[in-house]
């Protein structure tokens, strides 16, 4: 049975922010694992600005701003969130990548941001009614797991 200060502790480090994260910066001759950044800004639509770095079981630290939002309506986005990257913008017969996040962002001097380690979990086919669109969904991963694995460096260009 965890006591409640120990319960406490474990609470306040899982949900320390991804930026305080010593991590080594990655070298050519290790064997840990890159942690990349995607830095991406969404408007009001939900429409991604850059495309993700995607793959499967991928962590990256994700930094998702959407500055246009005030604090009042940043206070309101409660739930799933749905945010869109339109491939079709740069290729007509591109698809639609739907990235679902799950979690509640907080509001900063940047806006409306969601700032964190997370995995990209498995990418679906694309619909059956031939949209082309692929679902994925990203899953916050705890700080703390993260840096007590000794298994994943940060990339240099996050320096």
């Amino acid at each position: 049975m965890i006591k409640p200060i120990g319960a406490a502790l474990l609470l306040l480090l899982s949900a320390a922010p991804s930026k305080a994260l010593e991590l080594p910066f990655c070298s050519p001759d290790d064997d840990l694992v890159p942690i990349p950044r995607w830095e991406v800004d969404a408007d009001t639509q939900f429409l991604l600005s850059k495309v993700p770095p995607l793959q499967e079981g991928l962590i990256i630290h994700l930094l998702l701003s959407m500055r246009e939002q005030d604090e009042a309506a940043c206070e309101k986005l409660t739930g799933a969130k749905h945010f869109v990257f339109d491939y079709a913008k740069e290729d007509p017969q591109g698809e639609e990548l739907v990235i679902t996040v799950s979690e509640d962002p907080v509001f900063d001097a940047r806006g409306c941001i969601w700032d964190g380690l997370y995995a990209f979990g498995e990418i679906s086919e694309p619909e059956e009614d031939g949209s082309s669109i692929y679902r994925v969904s990203l899953h916050r991963q705890p700080d703390w797991t993260i840096l007590d694995s000794g298994r994943f460096c940060k990339m240099v260009q996050e320096g």
